[in-house]
Formats: structure tokens, sequence, C-alpha cells
């Protein structure tokens, strides 16, 4: 969103929070506001400009004699409209946003100047919310997935696939989108908004997008970032000394939270490495170890390497999540090993054992 756009957004947002607490408010305006409210901005827009006025309520804005003047102010306005009042300049335009209705001029008049007034002073708070004199704490919203893929929607639009064994927290404000990342792997398609940067915590270093789509693998041993689309900065520390770098589409940087200062880049498929996703798991030259470890993420009974030797096979083609033995009965078919089930795993074994007996 542009910074005109945006602006206009925040205008439109005022003009509706004012229009709704307006006593001939009709059914027909309430019914064409939630339409406008269905757009992600407009909603995170409105909602801004509640909490602005539940702000005013607060025992913190009732020691504050300029929140009590405002809101002195506003219900001043609100509930002794001014019986005259010139429409000003731009408020026709912003009125195709509100049903128009026949009536005596006079009385449009009366009616459309006592929400430009409640807008004018939601307007004056925002300024005081720049200034950081009202804002409240951004509260956390923390989702999970546990034994099943899951996908959420946020606030502002941004889409959010998580993984199984994945859990995120989220802190919104009009300043920025922050979320915490606190364990497993997760998908995120950014809603650009060049006003509010989006970042992703780690721990040991932080992505920064506008928007844009990139995967995320924090796991105990390894953190994993690689973009798809758009643009992307990963930040941290090496040796206390700040770091930066830019991925490009198909970049990979991973390290370990042991020692976060070695990061590696390089290239990847990300869309093999995004295809859990959509239900598949595609492995491209990828080592049966590191095959083995993702299968094992979504299914029963898990996969075991029984002979360490085999754990550099290099294991290609595209399964269907959660069906661990035939994953195994088609890398018996395929690669030099065999499948052995035992109690609740099934031990993938060298060939040769077999021809041995």
């Amino acid at each position: 969103m542009d910074e005109a756009t945006n602006v206009e957004v925040q205008t439109q947002a005022d003009r509706w929070f004012a229009r709704l607490r307006a006593p001939d408010c009709s059914t027909q305006e309430r019914e064409r506001f939630e339409r406008w409210r269905q757009v992600p901005a407009h909603a995170a827009a409105y909602s801004q400009r509640e909490q602005l006025w539940q702000r005013l309520g607060t025992p913190e804005a009732a020691e504050d004699p300029r929140m009590q003047a405002l809101r002195a102010r506003v219900l001043a306005r609100t509930s002794a409209p001014p019986a005259q009042a010139d429409n000003p300049a731009g408020w026709n335009a912003a009125l195709a946003t509100l049903p128009s209705r026949a009536a005596p001029a006079a009385s449009r008049r009366s009616r459309r100047a006592w929400p430009l007034a409640l807008a004018a002073s939601l307007g004056v708070l925002a300024i005081l919310v720049g200034l950081r004199v009202l804002q409240p704490p951004p509260l956390e919203s923390v989702y999970a997935a546990t034994d099943a893929l899951r996908e959420i929607t946020l606030d502002d639009g941004t889409r959010v696939q998580l993984d199984v064994g994945t859990e995120l927290a989220t802190r919104y404000d009009g300043d920025a989108r922050a979320v915490t990342l606190r364990s497993g792997r997760a998908l995120f398609d950014v809603a650009h908004d060049a006003q509010r940067p989006f970042t992703v915590e780690l721990g040991e270093s932080r992505v920064t997008v506008l928007g844009t789509r990139f995967q995320i693998l924090r796991e105990p041993g390894d953190v994993s970032v690689i973009l798809d689309r758009g643009s992307l900065r990963l930040d941290g520390e090496t040796a206390g000394q700040a770091r930066s770098e830019m991925l490009a589409p198909g970049d990979q940087i991973r390290y370990s939270p042991q020692d976060p200062s070695a990061w590696r880049k390089q290239r990847v498929d990300s869309a093999a490495a995004m295809a859990w996703s959509r239900g598949r798991l595609v492995f491209r030259s990828t080592p049966l170890a590191e095959a083995v470890q993702q299968v094992n993420r979504y299914a029963k009974p898990k996969l075991r390497i029984g002979d360490p030797s085999m754990a550099g096979l290099q294991v290609s083609g595209s399964f269907i999540i959660g069906d661990s033995e035939l994953v195994a009965s088609t890398w018996e078919a395929t690669l030099p090993l065999r499948a052995e089930t035992r109690g609740d795993e099934v031990i993938l074994l060298p060939k040769q054992d077999e021809a041995r007996r």
C-alpha cells in the first residue's frame, strides 16, 4: 500500500468511526461499512480507532488533563452537534463511501457536521499515538500446530502455514508487525505494507521484510531461512558485531543456534523446500538421514537408519506426507536397502545384509 492510499484508508476509517456513532446511522450504512471492513487494511485501520476510543476511558487517561480535554471535546460534539456547518472541501468525495439519502439541506449539514468534528478529534488522537502518548502495548496472540498442518491469516492479511510441531506468537501495533517463531517451521506470505515492516524474531537473529513469501525452520540444532519471492534481510550478531545479509529468491541461510556466527548461504529449490505446505515431501538428491527426519515429522511408525554408513545415500522423489511405510517400500525398491518392521519402528538396513543370510 503506497503512502497516499494509506492516508486515504486512515481518513475513511476516521469517518466511518464517526458515522457509525451518529444517531441516524441507517442499517444500509452499517451493511456498507461491513463490506468496507472486509478488506484487511480497512479492518486494521478501523481497529486502531476503536483502541484509541477505548484508551480514552482508561485510568491512565483519566489522570492526564490533555486526554480528558480531548474526551470532553469529542463527547460534546457527539451529544450536541452544531446546527449549521459548511460542507468542507473534500468531504463530498469521502461521502462516496457512505449512502446518500434525501433530506432537507439544513438537516444534512447538521448530520454531517458532528461526524466531521468527531473524525477531526480522532485525527488529533492519531497524532498523539504517533508521539506515544496513547499507544497501548500490543497484545500477543499465540498460534500452534501440533499433529496437523494449520493455516492462519493475521490481522493485516498475511497468510502463515504452520508445520506440525510449530508455535509462533504475533504482536501487531500501528508501527510494526512483529512475529516470534518459537519452534517448528512456518511458511509466510506477507501482505505488503511499506509503513509497517514485518519482522520474525528467531532468538539469535531477525528476519525483516515488507511483503514477500519465505520459509523459516527453527529447531534446537538448526535454523534455516529460505526466500521464495520478494526480498528479505536477515540480521544477527557475530562475535558481538552486528551482521546483516540480504537474500534473493532461491537463497537459503542456515546456521546452528549453538554457533550463530557460522551462516551458510546457498542456492536451493524453494518450491521443493516448501512442498510440505501442499501435503508433499519432495527430495532431490537429498541425503537419506535428512529425508528420514522429514518423513518422521508427520508419520508413524517412525523410520530409523540401522546402519550409519547409509546416512549419505541420495534420495529423490515426491511423497505424500504421513505414510512412512509407503515411503520405506518405495526406497526398498529403488535403493540398496531393505525395510524391516520392529515394534513401532521401520528399520532401514543395507540390502547386502539380507544377501549374507
